[in-house]
Formats: C-alpha cells, structure tokens, sequence
C-alpha cells in the first residue's frame, strides 16, 4: 500500500517499535470511490436473507467478533 501511495507510514519519535500509518489523500480517494460499492453489494448479499436470519447473523458475527478480540488481545500480553 505504500509503493501505490496509498498510506504513510512514519515511525514515533518517543518509540521506536511504533509506526504510525495514515492514508494518503489517494488512498482516502479510493476508499471514497469503493466503500459505496462494497456496502451496496453486502447490501445484495445480505438482501435473499429474513429479517430473522440477518438477526441471528448478526449476533453470530457479534459473538465470533468478541471472540477474535480477545485471542488478539491475549496475544499481546
């Protein structure tokens, strides 16, 4: 992503195991440009499922999520 400018990466004055990384203003252009197409097409994915399936999938996806976040956060320590 940095060769194809779309993000800066400076490393931390006070910390040098720290890299600080920041979309260019290309890298927002083309993030501005996709997002509306992938949610339009999470949209139709999402769109052949009931309200109740989406309901379930989402608390699925919730609990999944809170799962990967605590074996990330585990893994730091």
């Amino acid at each position: 992503l940095q060769e194809r400018g779309l993000v800066d990466r400076r490393s931390d004055e006070r910390d040098r195991r720290v890299t600080h990384v920041r979309l260019t203003e290309e890298g927002r252009a083309l993030v501005d440009q996709l997002l509306p197409r992938q949610l339009a097409y999470e949209r139709a994915v999402l769109s052949g499922l009931d309200e109740r399936t989406r309901g379930e999938l989402s608390e699925q996806l919730s609990e999944l999520l809170v799962q990967l976040e605590g074996r990330i956060g585990g893994a730091r320590r």
